[in-house]
């Protein structure tokens, strides 16, 4: 298995733009057409996540007309409980400022 099928495995889904994999891998620091090693999987999950937090940010997308139409719509509810699990593995949810609600005043 390669780094980026590892990747998509953890995403659970492929993007209209397989570009998204490799870039989040190359900012890991980790080559796409690598083995998977167990020893970057705490990197390709950070990615992961990078990944699922991008598509978060896309609008959904409509082209084409009438036969030729096609749409790309993401279930953002569950890519947020995606993205609690994989931070939830790597620690991330922890690293997030929390917010305790005293006045400083």
């Amino acid at each position: 298995m390669t780094n980026t099928e590892y990747i998509k495995a953890q995403v659970g889904f492929s993007t209209s733009d397989a570009n998204v994999f490799e870039a989040a891998l190359l900012d890991a620091g980790v080559v796409g057409a690598g083995t998977y090693e167990v020893a970057n999987m705490l990197l390709l999950k950070t990615a992961a996540i990078s990944v699922l937090y991008l598509i978060l940010s896309t609008p959904d997308t409509a082209s084409g007309t009438g036969e030729t139409a096609n749409s790309i719509k993401y279930d953002r509810d569950a890519i947020l409980k995606r993205i609690a699990v994989l931070e939830g593995e790597t620690g991330a949810a922890t690293l997030r400022p929390t917010i305790k609600g005293v006045s400083v005043w």
